[in-house]
């Protein structure tokens, strides 16, 4: 009976130890990539609704011309990406954009009043949803982003997230800058960093549905100091867009 209790328990050890098994941050981060990659896109729009609530409310309904409905102001917005490395956000009022954030060559400008909540949700849209692997490139862009924003790449543990397995990169609690990636699928799942003394929390919530597939995540949440700020609900993606150059130049 010795020798089969002793096999059992190197089994049960081996098993813990296959479950206790992390990737490197570098790993996970080719991977996620990859993952990417496989989605062939070269371009993307997603036309939405976004609704701004809590200290976004008051300067989002004068930037836009919306009065506010209760706790929050919801207008129209669509994302734009030329993958990668090139998107816009228009924040739309009666067809016309009213409000714009475009990031190209890692830059950003603004185009009217700037809603640091836009802002903050599409440099991170960019920096991580249309990202590419492209050799080393890709991923050198992805690696600057990270650290840009402080987060450690070499620590990494495993988490949970809107009741999903995702691998951490950089500080596994509490306020310190962490990326989070989807363990199953490889996508971004939140990203965590602090921005003149204030902590910003981007996410990215339900990969896979019928509106948007893997392309892009149904909802894009912006949390400053765990407060919302801002919500985009995706309502319509087309991946064979047309996107002119002019929507990402360098000037309005």
């Amino acid at each position: 009976m010795k020798p089969l209790r002793s096999v059992g328990v190197c089994a049960a050890l081996f098993a813990t130890a296959a479950l206790a098994y992390v990737l490197p941050g570098g790993s996970v981060l080719r991977r996620m990539g990859d993952a990417r990659d496989d989605l062939r896109l070269t371009s993307l729009r997603v036309n939405g609704t976004v609704a701004f609530t809590a200290d976004s409310l008051l300067p989002a309904a004068d930037a836009l011309g919306v009065p506010p409905s209760g706790d929050e102001v919801r207008t129209d917005a669509t994302f734009s990406l030329r993958i990668p490395g090139r998107c816009r956000l228009d924040l739309l009022n009666a067809g016309q954009s009213r409000q714009a954030v475009v990031v190209a060559q890692g830059r950003t400008r603004v185009e009217g009043a700037a809603l640091p909540s836009a802002r903050a949700a599409l440099e991170e849209v960019c920096a991580l949803v249309a990202v590419r692997s492209n050799g080393s490139e890709g991923l050198d862009a992805l690696y600057r982003h990270l650290r840009a924003l402080g987060v450690d790449t070499h620590q990494t543990s495993l988490g949970r997230f809107g009741g999903q397995v995702v691998y951490v990169l950089g500080a596994p609690e509490g306020d310190a800058p962490r990326f989070e990636i989807y363990k199953d699928t490889f996508m971004p799942a939140r990203i965590q960093f602090t921005r003149d003394g204030q902590r910003l929390d981007v996410r990215f919530l339900d990969f896979g549905g019928p509106i948007t597939g893997a392309w892009f995540p149904r909802l894009v949440e912006v949390y400053r100091n765990d407060a919302l700020q801002l919500r985009f609900s995706s309502l319509r993606a087309d991946s064979r867009a047309t996107l002119s150059d002019k929507l990402f130049s360098a000037t309005p």
